[in-house]
């Protein structure tokens, strides 16, 4: 099976927007005088940079079908608390500003409009993607230690903090991976997710996935800012490469089962694992701690910005996020490199995370199991957001490659030993011993 010739992962999803669009929305925030510098290059962003007597700012539109206002304002309410946060610890937050009423969402008609902070610092990482790591170990332990000292205020707020605003297509969660939610909730809630799951034609090879093989896709590394291209259908083998595998001959008339897809997924779960993950306090998170997140002076983050998917979660979710995106090389590994994760960079980050706040017994021991966890929430939510924007393949590649190929490679050899690798960071980084509850 091969991709259709729009299939596109990470090139710019929604419409540009310009001047004569963002000046008047400006002018609701409270800026009447406003001049349009830049668009952002981000895929999942529809976004300008607008300069302004007052300064820069970020202006950042979404569509009415992927985002509501309860969401929005919620989330901008959660990050404003982080930013006002007075502690020692020389971190800047960017928030977002509110119009003259006091609001901090513009409505006009389809669209939803946010003002950003713009964050101080160079942004060193600006046209990296996600699955690249930092370029040196003392960004990684900065790293590290400002995403601690998020959890750290998001800790301090909690109780400010507001409700959570429910499950939407950008938020960093994990639930139905960690068993907060049934399957059967999770898709009853999501009538577009198992609609197109009942109209996905599949191969006669390309059944639901076991937890030992699964398809991903191979990426041309020739400019990675250019998108995914010659993607195939492949499977792990035993030494954790995953290759291209021949294409099936005939399509049959198999049903998709995201039930299953979920199952074999998540296969590794177990009911201490659920009961100890619900255990841990929720929290505002980052949601996407990648090194092109953060602002740099020298080797230092200085300023942590895009809280485009935060959401309510746990702070070791968080955390696992932060590794699975510095460290985990998605791209490599996808072209037949199997090992292609940086346990240095791991390493880094762990310790100047726990630095500032060591994880606790059941948060260590978890973070392995979290780290199988963190593609599956994503994937799924991801399969309607492509489909709404018009992105079709999109949508295959979130199953295929997202769903089924990054979880699959955890339970091959190099996916092991990472996992192994791992566990003995996290010990050699913490002062205390982790252990699950016993069962």
């Amino acid at each position: 099976m091969t991709y259709p010739e729009d299939y596109t992962v990470i090139q710019p999803v929604w419409p540009a927007f310009d001047a004569d669009e963002a000046v008047p929305v400006m002018a609701r925030f409270g800026f009447p005088q406003a001049t349009v510098l830049s668009q952002s290059i981000r895929m999942m962003s529809c976004a300008v940079t607008v300069l302004t007597p007052h300064g820069p700012f970020f202006l950042k539109r979404y569509h009415r079908s992927v985002m509501s206002v309860p969401e929005l304002r919620a989330r901008h309410q959660a990050v404003n608390l982080l930013r006002d946060v007075e502690d020692e610890h020389a971190l800047t937050v960017t928030g977002f500003q509110l119009t003259p009423a006091g609001d901090s969402v513009v409505e006009e008609g389809e669209w939803l409009y946010e003002l950003n902070d713009f964050a101080p610092g160079e942004d060193r990482y600006r046209g990296r993607y996600s699955w690249n790591a930092p370029d040196s170990l003392g960004e990684a332990e900065s790293l590290g230690r400002a995403l601690a000292v998020l959890h750290l205020r998001a800790e301090a707020t909690a109780s400010l903090a507001p409700a959570d605003p429910g499950p939407g297509f950008f938020q960093a969660r994990c639930d139905l991976a960690m068993g907060q939610v049934s399957v059967e909730d999770y898709l009853a809630d999501r009538p577009m997710l198992t609609e197109w799951a009942a109209s996905y034609a599949i191969q006669e090879g390309d059944a639901p996935r076991t937890v030992d093989s699964a398809p991903g896709a191979r990426t041309n590394k020739e400019g990675h800012g250019g998108g995914h291209s010659g993607a195939k259908s492949s499977a792990a083998d035993s030494t954790g490469t995953l290759n291209c595998a021949d294409e099936a001959g005939h399509a049959a008339a198999h049903r998709l089962s995201l039930a299953a897809e979920v199952e074999a997924a998540l296969a590794w779960r177990t009911p201490d694992i659920t009961r100890a993950y619900a255990s841990l306090p929720r929290l505002w998170i980052h949601g996407d701690g990648h090194c092109s997140n953060m602002m740099y002076e020298g080797d230092a983050v200085c300023a942590v910005f895009d809280f485009g998917l935060s959401a309510v979660s746990t702070a070791v979710a968080d955390l696992a996020i932060a590794l699975e995106r510095n460290t985990l090389l998605w791209l490599d590994i996808l072209d037949g490199n199997a090992d292609a994760y940086r346990m240095d960079m791991s390493e880094a980050i762990l310790r100047g995370y726990q630095t500032l706040r060591p994880l606790s017994a059941v948060e260590a021991a978890l973070l392995p199991h979290i780290m199988r966890a963190v593609h599956v929430d994503p994937a799924l939510d991801w399969i309607p957001y492509h489909l709404i924007s018009g992105r079709p393949s999109n949508a295959q590649w979130a199953l295929e490659t997202f769903l089924r190929g990054h979880t699959a490679w955890f339970t091959t050899e190099a996916g092991r030993r990472y996992l192994d690798e791992l566990a003995a960071t996290i010990q050699a980084t913490r002062p205390v011993q982790a252990t699950l509850p016993p069962s």
